[in-house]
Formats: C-alpha cells, sequence, structure tokens
C-alpha cells in the first residue's frame, strides 16, 4: 500500500494506523520529495481521518518507531520541514508538540493551520495556549476552510473551552472594519455542514443575511443546525404582521423548538385552519402551544380538533388531530376515537388508541388506598 493508494481511497479514517506508518516512513527517509508527498497527503486528510491519525500518533512509544528517543526527534524539528512540523505536533511528548507548534505558526496554508487547530484542545496548557494565539491569525479563507471542520469535530470536549466561538469572533473581527463580506457568503454557500455553519453564523453577526434568505435557509437548507439557527434568527428580527407570516411559514421547518416557538409568536386565534399543522405537529409541545393560542383567541382546543376532524385540511394531519383530540378532549369524544381503531390506515389506528389513552387518563379517577 502507498500513499497514493491511500488518497484514491480517500485516507479513510479507520486506516489511520496505516497511513500513519506510510507518512512516517516517507518523512524518516528525508528525501524533499518523500517529504512533499507526506505533507501534500496530510494536507489532503479529511478531518475526521486526522483526529483519528493524531490518537493514533500520540500512542506510548509509537514515536520511537520514527526517529528514535526525544533527542532525535526534538532534532528533526531543526530541519523545518512541513511534514515533519506536522508529525512532530502529534508526537506523544509535550514539548517536542509545543515546539513543532511554536514553528507551525509561523507557516502559512492549509496544514499549518490545521495543525493548529487539532492542537488548540491539547491536554498539556502551554502547547494549547501556544496553538491558540496562532490559530487567531489564519484567517485567510482557505485556512478557515482546513480549520473550522476540525473545531467543529472538537466543539464540546472539555478542554475545547470554546475554542469555535473565539476563532469566529476573531474572523467576524478582521472582517467587518472593511465590511468585506464576500469570505462569509463563500463559507456560507459552502457544500460541508461546519463552513457552511460556521459562514451562516459570521452572516447573521455581520448582518448580511435578510430576512428573505434567514426564511430560505431554515426550509431549504441541507444542514438541520443552520436550518434551526435561521429560525430562531428570523423569528428574533421580525415584528407585525410580517413577524405572523414568517411564522407561519416557519411551521414547516423540521426543528420542534423553532416550530414551538413560530407558534408562540403568533397572535391569539379563534380560527383553528392556519394552526392546523400545528395542533397535529408530532411535538407535545408544539401541539400544546398551538391549543394556547386557540384558547388566547377565545377557541375551545376541544371543539377545533372536533372541526379538524369533521372536515379535515389534510389526510396526513389526521393522526396528529386524533391524538391532540385525546390530550384535551371530553369523555364523550372517546367514540369518535374509538370509530378510528378499525380505520384502512395504520396510522389512523395508532394514533385512536394513543389519544383514546391519553383521554382517559385525564377523566378516569385516580386510584387511591389499599388494595
Amino acid at each position: 500500500m502507498s500513499l497514493a493508494a491511500e488518497a484514491a481511497a480517500g485516507f479513510p479514517a479507520a486506516r489511520a494506523d496505516v497511513l500513519l506508518a506510510l507518512l512516517r516512513e516517507a518523512a524518516a527517509d528525508g528525501h524533499v520529495p518523500d517529504l512533499d508527498a507526506a505533507a501534500a497527503a496530510l494536507a489532503e486528510l479529511p478531518p475526521r481521518t486526522l483526529v483519528a491519525l493524531d490518537a493514533a500518533a500520540r500512542q506510548p512509544g509509537a514515536a520511537r518507531e520514527f526517529a528514535g528517543g526525544v533527542k532525535s526527534r526534538r532534532g528533526l524539528l531543526g530541519q523545518g520541514h512541513l511534514a515533519l512540523l506536522a508529525l512532530l505536533a502529534m508526537d506523544e511528548n509535550g514539548g517536542i508538540r509545543e515546539e513543532a507548534v511554536v514553528r507551525l505558526a509561523a507557516r502559512p496554508g492549509r496544514l499549518a493551520a490545521a495543525m493548529l487547530a487539532l492542537r488548540s484542545d491539547d491536554w498539556a496548557e502551554p502547547v494549547r495556549r501556544r496553538a491558540r494565539v496562532g490559530l487567531m491569525w489564519r484567517l485567510d479563507p482557505d485556512e478557515a476552510a482546513a480549520v473550522v471542520p476540525i473545531l467543529d469535530l472538537r466543539r464540546g470536549r472539555s478542554r475545547a473551552e470554546g475554542i469555535s466561538d473565539v476563532y469566529r469572533d476573531a474572523y467576524r473581527a478582521a472582517h467587518l472594519p472593511a465590511r468585506r463580506h464576500g469570505p462569509a457568503r463563500d463559507l456560507a454557500a459552502s457544500p460541508t455542514p461546519p463552513l457552511r455553519r460556521f459562514g451562516h453564523e459570521l452572516a447573521r453577526g455581520l448582518g448580511i443575511s435578510d430576512d428573505k434568505e434567514l426564511l430560505r435557509i431554515a426550509l431549504r437548507d441541507r444542514d438541520h443546525a443552520c436550518r434551526s439557527a435561521a429560525g430562531h434568527e428570523l423569528l428574533r428580527r421580525l415584528r407585525g404582521r410580517h413577524r405572523d407570516r414568517a411564522a407561519l411559514a416557519l411551521l414547516r421547518v423540521d426543528d420542534a423548538g423553532v416550530r414551538e416557538r413560530a407558534v408562540e409568536a403568533l397572535p391569539p386565534m379563534s380560527d383553528p385552519r392556519p394552526l392546523a399543522s400545528a395542533l397535529a405537529d408530532r411535538s407535545p409541545a408544539v401541539r400544546a402551544a398551538a391549543r394556547g393560542r386557540l384558547v388566547a383567541g377565545g377557541t375551545d382546543p376541544a371543539s377545533a380538533y372536533r372541526a379538524l376532524l369533521d372536515k379535515p385540511p389534510g389526510r396526513g394531519l389526521v393522526p396528529g388531530l386524533l391524538i391532540g383530540l385525546g390530550e384535551c378532549g371530553r369523555e364523550h369524544d372517546l367514540a369518535e376515537l374509538h370509530a378510528h381503531l378499525d380505520a384502512d390506515e395504520p396510522a389512523y389506528r395508532r394514533a385512536a388508541r394513543a389519544g383514546a389513552v391519553a383521554l382517559t387518563r385525564t377523566w378516569l379517577p385516580e386510584e387511591h388506598g389499599d388494595r
């Protein structure tokens, strides 16, 4: 197996051990073409593979097979080749990692930026601090494209300490004074979800996403996090009738939190038809919020469910309406639910059973006392 073959296979993360051996073999030869090939391979690694490679490289004793003891490996730092610096930035020895990070901070390009991002949550505080300082200068869009996916993978780790937000703020501050919005737009259009999320966050912070764009993102973006963030931002911005129209449109978003907030943003309603999808929503919180809008408008939710079931706006809403009726109906509504227990559609039967269970729990007396 060769580096070229691994590249053709897409550098799978499951083969990190094999890839590490090939990279170290190329680096150990010391020939510039081999080092260049190793650097090129490292620069093309998918973020998950780079993280897996880092874990494999820092196994105790693994580095000695590459270049001997600590003194020998530290001597390689003086050669200054990017491939050697990248490999030594993943060394098991914290001092070597720190020196490699210092040298990488002075080198331009995607590989150096990616390695700094990888070390930004290093367990050794000096390494972590130096990597973070160097990372704040890596604001070229090409470098950001290498940094952001790695930071996204490390998000939530205790030592990450919000580095994603710190980097985003640094990127935003660098582009805000001159109003250079092109990088933010380019990142927001990226096919890579972490980059697109980062670009959308920048665009919202820079104020270059208008309401129409936010609605388009909330309804159509391929990434769930992008859709949710755009929906919440749109609801935060809008006022008056524009807010009402946007809130009704956001009832089609697949994030239940956005749908619930959209319902709560609507004015009190007496007509249940505009709220039909929310009253039949798969989320109990959204259904409850929709019933709250009806109560505020002076309409009894149970009567609204009866009216909608009498003439359903759509067959797909019937199961949700049955469950909703069970949540707020009266004892006599049990007949309506029982009528659907023999329906041809399995979804109707399941919903009617769930609605009947919910309804009986509301009016059956609780059992008390000893048996």
